[in-house]
């Protein structure tokens, strides 16, 4: 191969130099056991043919690469990252790391572990959506033998690293507040993926015995017509205010109707608003998950943030441990979600 003609490699160097490999590497990282003069030449033909040197593969003759493979849904508003891909880069750089970020929707986790063998991942940062994920997560795990910690996991995950929220939590945050602002009765909406099997529902599982501890009752759940359990944006809000709708062609029976997410709430607070209905004098609102726009919402929506910032430097924390060389047992964290009180449920909070 010509130097001239391709990427100036260590072996082209050595062989126009006429040393060996290991001479030029010693070379030009001014090592000992060369002399001046050969020094100086390899330098000279390093200079000539605009030599890089191969990081990848003296990456990998050290037994890692520093990449770090952060996969997430396509559908990024759903995760965690969403919130905290600056961070997530932020702490790569701080310990010399590089995300390579994959977005995976079917659970392909065949293909998964062939991107991270073929790229030589050292590590694994997940948050998928999909259910069918943690299931082949296990399947090859062990085969391609490199740290994995789930974000915001949906699902049990037995076995793996992961940090994850307290869903229904935030949702007792929310009955603890209004009820002290006399909210007796109250409405659910949201999508399917979260209220067509209630009982087993991670954030409402529990809710009719969280009411009646507290004296209210739930009056209806709505669960909202959406093509995409994924999708974000004008489906929601539009799928939100016709559940509305839906809701208000009877005499509305709730005090309050929560939102299975911000944008829930905000289809909910335009429909009952087109319908003559103030909020929250008529009826309270809440949403889930404090996205910047809850704030800006009028009335500004009442909601719950997820400790995000928290679960992604814990994430990556146990992540650098695993790869120090920690194989203690597997790590599972839940943190706690707060309450962020804004207008849709107080009118005299700031």
């Amino acid at each position: 191969m010509s130097v001239e003609n391709a990427r100036c490699s260590l072996k082209n160097l050595a062989d126009e130099a006429q040393v060996t490999t290991g001479t030029v590497s010693r070379a030009l990282r001014n090592l000992s056991g060369v002399s001046q003069e050969t020094r100086q030449r390899i330098v000279r033909l390093a200079e000539k043919h605009n030599y890089v040197p191969n990081r990848l593969a003296r990456a990998l003759s050290m037994g890692k690469t520093n990449l770090i493979g952060l996969v997430t849904p396509s559908e990024l508003h759903w995760t965690i990252p969403f919130e905290s891909m600056a961070l997530i880069h932020a702490l790569a750089r701080e310990h010399g790391k590089q995300v390579v970020h994959l977005s995976l929707d079917n659970g392909d986790c065949v293909a998964l572990a062939r991107i991270a063998v073929e790229q030589h991942w050292d590590g694994v940062i997940l948050s998928p959506y999909s259910s069918q994920v943690y299931d082949d997560l296990r399947k090859w795990r062990s085969t391609i033998r490199i740290p994995i910690v789930v974000l915001d996991n949906t699902t049990p995950t037995p076995g793996i690293d992961a940090v994850t929220y307290d869903r229904a939590h935030g949702v007792r945050t929310i009955l603890n507040h209004v009820a002290q602002h006399g909210v007796r009765t109250v409405g659910v909406i949201g999508s399917p993926v979260e209220l067509v099997d209630l009982a087993n529902s991670r954030k409402y599982a529990n809710l009719e015995n969280e009411l009646a501890m507290r004296g209210m009752k739930l009056v209806f759940t709505k669960v909202m017509e959406v093509i995409d359990n994924c999708s974000w944006g004008p489906q929601f809000f539009n799928a939100a205010y016709m559940a509305t709708e839906q809701v208000l062609a009877k005499p509305c029976e709730a005090d309050l109707i929560m939102g299975s997410n911000d944008l829930v709430a905000f289809g909910v607070i335009s429909c009952l608003k087109d319908h003559g209905m103030r909020v929250p004098d008529d009826v309270a609102v809440t949403g889930y998950d404090d996205t910047e726009y809850a704030q800006y919402a009028r009335p500004a929506v009442t909601t719950v943030r997820r400790p995000a910032e928290e679960m992604v430097h814990l994430a990556w924390s146990i992540l650098e441990r695993r790869l120090a060389g920690d194989t203690g047992s597997p790590k599972n964290a839940v943190l706690l979600p707060s309450l962020v009180v804004r207008n849709s449920t107080d009118k005299s909070a700031v």
